[in-house]
């Protein structure tokens, strides 16, 4: 595990496979989206925009 993911892991204490499944997909689900919004455009204008 990457060392952020292994302290969430820790953080979290899951005490079975079904609390160990819980956090995966709740990293998994953080990491898709971390990867998602950093290839989105941005929503700003880059010229200023009018109001």
């Amino acid at each position: 595990l990457q060392l952020w993911a292994q302290s969430e892991v820790e953080r979290n204490n899951p005490e079975t496979l079904e609390d160990v499944y819980v956090v995966a997909e709740r990293l998994a689900d953080t990491q898709h989206k971390s990867y998602t919004n950093a290839l989105k455009p941005s929503k700003k204008p880059d010229h200023g925009g009018k109001k």
